[in-house]
């Protein structure tokens, strides 16, 4: 599987009621403004999502597997219930690493989910 289709899309797409996986790159970025993944060497993953200008969300802190810790990729499999309405989703992961600190991905916006 390619970088492309790990790294943070503005837009991920699913198909409601269906039990999707969904791999993901945790990154950041450098100094220069090019895109480093981050080592997930010793980190939990959790993902949170609501429909965008919803108040309650659709996922609160679903456990993520951990792929590949030293490339940052991570997957989530979707339980049906949790795409059974269609709409645009805020999508984001908290990491709290080795050392306890929780640091929210993407830093700064949200990775978007369209549930079709």
């Amino acid at each position: 599987m390619s970088d492309e289709f790990l790294q943070n899309q503005k837009t991920i797409r699913i198909r409601g009621s269906d039990q999707s996986n969904i791999l993901y790159k945790i990154a950041t970025y450098d100094n220069d403004g090019g895109i480093v993944a981050v080592n997930l060497t010793g980190s939990a993953v959790t993902i949170f999502t609501k429909l965008d200008e919803a108040e309650d969300y659709a996922i609160y802190g679903g456990t993520c597997v951990i792929e590949d810790a030293l490339d940052g990729v991570i997957s989530y499999e979707f339980a049906s219930a949790e795409t059974a309405t269609s709409g645009m989703y805020q999508m984001w992961f908290n990491v709290i690493d080795s050392d306890g600190k929780l640091v929210k991905y993407p830093q700064h916006d949200y990775q978007w989910l369209m549930v079709i």
